[in-house]
């Protein structure tokens, strides 16, 4: 059986951050977010705050700017107007938008088949009163993690944000753009990543990055029991926790010593998860579930390797049954499905990779504690060019079938590739796919060493802005990749800088879900364009 994600996934997910990993060292395979395979040799909520949806630690924000079942409070209303609370829509398509007239809340879009969403308040601001001109807002990274001593930028003022990843800048105008930098140890001694929200106009924003904490290691010794494998049967072991996950594919009846990444705190703990089970010879299917088991590990960086005990003797017989569904292609290129266990701890078994990519699927999964089934089905390769992926949250074995639509992704225009001397007065443009809402994330990503800059942004004609004062810039003479992301049906940055952030649990890799986002959604990023920088 071939192995469910390979160390392609790692530098696809460095690709996703903007080519993290560069063409000359394209068989190195380490994450920069801790996600990915184990290679051998959440984030907490927060309360609702007025004018915008409140949030829980399940269900990914997907269409609107909350992840709570009900809506957030109204926004402080101007001119004697009420301040109503947003309210939820069972399955709208839509995002939450911002109230259309200063007299009351908006009404809150769900996520995609979701009800996750709540509203954003009115008052024609994004749920701020006319006369609040303080932006209040916070750094995180993908798992969550707030990020201090970051310079964020709103016009001239430049502000450092604290240990809670927390700023205040006041006097800012109805709306605006804001600009940060991020510097950390990872791969390589420096990897610097600038991003800017365009288009703003709540007071509360929630700036995600992909990643912005060190990266940690630690050595690991999974020792399976009574794991009994033949040529039709594989154990899989996976890791999860508040800091990262990763996923080791065909474990030997001996086990393995091996090493594992995260980011952030020196120590973490997580959990991990073994699967054993048979799989047909021709199709590659999984068709019976023999042994589990799960143990919590400790992990440090700077300690001994730990050891991971898993008894994967059944004593009871694991029970299975059949998710099924229909997908809707867009272009039908290069199509495939693939199927995850997805534990409440973060951690994730990918148990069908399958090629063929069928429209009518129906595939065999067990039933296990503190675990769902996520299904996602695939166009495209995001390593190479046009990718789109829809998945289907919280299956459950035998319940009823589902539905997904493939979205399509972004083409990037200008400039074209192979385009020279590009700087700050070079025009960028790009086509929308059909159907998107309208949010964007614009990346352009070094080739030749860990740098990149990210754009969030409604605009389709843009040039490369300024980042915090200058702190990041484009280097001259070398050559970066540029291309588009979308993250669900999100209509507005404003959206995409809710309390929890916005990125999709595909777009840190591709091939797995990751993070602490779980909920229907989508993940497009498009074709690739190569420019030198002036």
């Amino acid at each position: 059986m071939t192995s469910g994600v390979t160390c392609l996934s790692g530098l696809r997910a460095r690709l996703a951050l903007g080519s993290l990993c560069t063409w000359a060292t394209l068989t190195a395979c380490s994450s920069l977010l801790g996600i990915e395979d184990v290679h051998r040799g959440p984030a907490p909520g927060f309360e609702a705050q007025a004018g915008e949806g409140g949030e829980d630690t399940v269900g990914m924000q997907v269409g609107g700017a909350g992840r709570s079942n009900v809506g957030g409070g109204g926004g402080k209303a101007s001119n004697g107007g009420s301040s109503s609370g947003g309210t939820v829509s069972q399955d709208g398509p839509s995002a939450g938008q911002a109230g259309e007239t200063a007299d009351a809340g908006g009404v809150g879009g769900s996520g995609a088949g979701g009800s996750h969403a709540g509203g954003m308040g009115g008052s024609g601001a994004g749920g701020v009163g006319a006369g609040d001109t303080t932006v209040n807002g916070h750094v995180i990274d993908f798992w969550g993690h707030p990020i201090g001593n970051v310079p964020v930028q709103i016009g001239s003022t430049l502000v450092t944000t604290d240990g809670q990843g927390a700023f205040t800048i006041a006097s800012v105008a109805a709306q605006y753009d804001v600009s940060l930098v991020v510097n950390f140890a990872g791969d390589y001694p420096r990897e610097t990543y600038g991003w800017v929200y365009q288009g703003l106009v709540r007071r509360d924003p929630t700036l995600q990055v992909y990643a912005g904490l060190a990266r940690r290691s630690a050595n690991i010794l999974i020792k399976p029991a009574n794991a009994v494998l033949d040529a039709s049967r594989t154990l899989t072991v996976a890791l999860g926790g508040s800091d990262g996950a990763a996923e080791l594919t065909e474990v030997g009846a001996n086990g393995v010593q091996t090493s594992t990444d995260w980011h952030g705190p020196a120590t973490t703990q997580e959990r991990a998860h073994g699967l054993l089970w048979q799989f047909d010879a021709t199709s590659q299917l999984p068709s019976s579930y023999l042994g589990y088991d799960t143990a919590l590990v400790a992990l440090s960086d700077t300690s001994d390797t730990a050891t991971i005990n898993l008894n994967l003797k059944a004593s009871v017989a694991i029970a299975s049954g059949n998710v099924s569904g229909s997908i809707t292609p867009n272009t039908a290129t290069d199509r495939s499905n693939g199927v995850f266990l997805r534990f409440t701890s973060g951690a994730a078994i990918k148990l069908v990779g399958d090629s063929k990519g069928p429209d009518k699927l129906s595939y065999l999964v067990p039933t296990i504690a503190n675990a769902s089934v996520t299904v996602a089905a695939v166009e495209g390769d995001a390593f190479y060019g046009q990718y789109a992926v829809a998945h289907k949250d919280g299956l459950v074995a035998g319940n009823g079938t589902f539905s997904a639509a493939i979205p399509a992704a972004s083409r990037p225009l200008t400039p074209a590739a192979g385009a020279s001397n590009v700087d700050a007065a070079t025009p960028f443009s790009f086509a929308a796919g059909a159907g998107s809402a309208g949010a964007f994330v614009v990346s352009m990503a070094a080739t030749d060493f860990y740098d990149g800059l990210f754009i969030v942004t409604t605009k389709k004609q843009f040039n490369v802005p300024v980042v915090a004062s200058g702190a990041y810039s484009l280097v001259s003479t070398h050559k970066y990749i540029w291309r588009v992301e979308t993250h669900g049906h999100m209509a507005t940055v404003d959206a995409m800088t809710g309390p929890t952030g916005f990125m999709d649990e595909f777009s840190a890799d591709f091939e797995s879900p990751s993070g602490p986002h779980t909920g229907d959604g989508s993940f497009t990023i498009s074709q690739s364009n190569l420019f030198t920088a002036k």
